[in-house]
């Protein structure tokens, strides 16, 4: 009588799913529990809400920032373009419109509805519009111009001699 032969599995793939399980929980890469991936998102999400308050200024500040550069910007355009065409150029500050730019051009620039704006200088043409003169040789009448919102201030300061302006932050009150 003949030995009966065992029967063998031939292993024909690397793909065969109950080898890839059993190796899987053998080597312990089951991956993440939806438990695991819901305390994870639940956590950012905490620290997503967390970090805007504990920065609440943070808006403030950088629209005081970008106000304070616009301005001193058109500031530094009235005295180029004195400079350059050898006349007087003036820059225009319209408190009650809340818009500044360069005399005789319209108004381009705007000032955010949150900031104070406060502006000395020799050239006023009223009480809601201040006027800085700058001169073909470089020169200004000078004058001060502050800008403040709950994050702080700052003071742009145009010298009268040089024309060149000048930007000064003030810290919030203690």
């Amino acid at each position: 009588m003949a030995a009966r032969a065992a029967r063998a599995r031939m292993k024909t793939s690397a793909t065969d799913a109950t080898d890839a399980r059993r190796a899987a929980r053998s080597r312990g890469q089951g991956g993440f529990t939806l438990i695991e991936l819901l305390v994870t998102l639940t956590l950012a999400g905490l620290l997503l809400s967390i970090v805007p308050a504990m920065s609440s200024h943070g808006g403030d500040k950088a629209r005081l920032s970008a106000a304070a550069r616009s301005v001193a910007a058109a500031l530094a355009l009235a005295r180029s373009d004195a400079v350059m065409r050898n006349a007087e150029s003036a820059f225009v500050l319209d408190l009650d419109q809340r818009r500044f730019g360069l005399a005789g051009q319209a108004l381009d620039g705007a000032l955010d509805a949150g900031l104070s704006v406060a502006m000395t200088a020799s050239g006023a043409a009223s009480a809601s519009r201040g006027l800085i003169r700058f001169y073909p040789n470089g020169g200004s009448d000078g004058g001060d111009i502050t800008l403040r919102n709950p994050a702080g201030g700052v003071t742009l300061r145009v010298d009268w001699l040089s024309g060149a302006v000048t930007a000064t932050r003030m810290a919030l009150p203690a």
